[in-house]
């Protein structure tokens, strides 16, 4: 059971780097203008509401660890974004 319910947070985890990959990329790639500091802070919303609610899914899927179907299928996933394969 603990070690179902740590690889289940591991996802979390990985949820919040692969979330934080992307805003890098995001930013490195926006054009900014004399707003920037705007623009930055709308990109950021925009991706931190993105992030929350792909986590709440996550939760909601894998009924927090117990659906273990789901938590192997989410693994998967994890495995193929971590290695810049697409969604």
């Amino acid at each position: 059971l603990i070690a179902r319910v740590i690889n289940h947070e591991q996802g979390h985890f990985y949820l919040a780097h692969i979330a934080a990959n992307k805003l890098e990329k995001n930013l490195s790639n926006l054009k900014y203008t004399s707003n920037y500091k705007e623009e930055v802070k709308l990109k950021f919303r925009e991706l931190t509401l993105e992030y929350q609610k792909e986590d709440k899914i996550y939760d909601s899927e894998t009924n927090h660890s117990s659906n273990l179907k789901a938590q192997e299928k989410w693994d998967k996933r994890f495995k193929k974004l971590l290695n810049g394969e697409p969604r």
